[in-house]
């Protein structure tokens, strides 16, 4: 670790890729490639706690990650799944990573979560339903964007666009940010919902 050291996105004909900045590696006042990939503008990179691996979304919406010690894309990888994942998370161990589905086919976000253990190699895919007070809900969410681990790795949090219809036939909708418990699968909403966007 050091004062000059980070992940950045690099411009490049039009595209961009994850560069590193760090001095132990590059030198002071240099930087190198992290990943050959062109990069989705749609989501944000994810970066482990310690810094030495970063999960990101390519161009065409396939999962990636590489070690951010590679030099031009030494150390990289992608799922071989593109247009399906719309934003990515990486636990600060950097064991697990969770991924938001994209339909592949309209380019929308699903209400829909892929939980992977890098460990063993497992996935486990979560349908991600608006909570209700007096119950469980079916209900999935119109939308769900950016996901990001707590600090412990045992939550996620999410943003969720939903609708609600009164009985005057009234419709509310709104985001907000929910968290979803890894070991019970619950779902709370951690904000009051607000009209608009997040």
């Amino acid at each position: 670790a050091g004062t000059d050291n980070y992940v950045f996105l690099y411009p490049s004909n039009g595209y961009y890729y994850l560069a590193r900045r760090e001095a132990a590696i590059d030198g002071a006042g240099y930087w190198d490639w992290i990943s050959t990939y062109q990069l989705s503008m749609t989501t944000r990179p994810s970066v482990s706690g310690g810094g030495s691996t970063v999960a990101f979304v390519t161009l065409d919406y396939d999962f990636g990650i590489a070690q951010t010690s590679s030099t031009m894309g030494s150390q990289q990888q992608v799922f071989g799944y593109p247009g399906i994942f719309n934003s990515v998370a990486l636990s600060p161990d950097a064991t697990k990573f969770a991924c938001i589905a994209r339909n592949s086919t309209t380019g929308i976000p699903e209400s829909k979560l892929y939980l992977g253990n890098l460990s063993n190699n497992t996935t486990e895919v979560i349908d991600l339903n608006v909570p209700t007070i007096d119950g469980v809900s079916s209900k999935p969410f119109t939308a769900v964007d950016e996901i990001d681990f707590s600090p412990d790795g045992t939550l996620l949090a999410f943003d969720g666009f939903s609708s609600t219809t009164l009985s005057d036939g009234t419709t509310l909708s709104s985001w907000s940010i929910y968290i979803i418990n890894l070991r019970t699968k619950a779902i709370y909403s951690l904000l009051q919902n607000s009209l608009g966007s997040p």
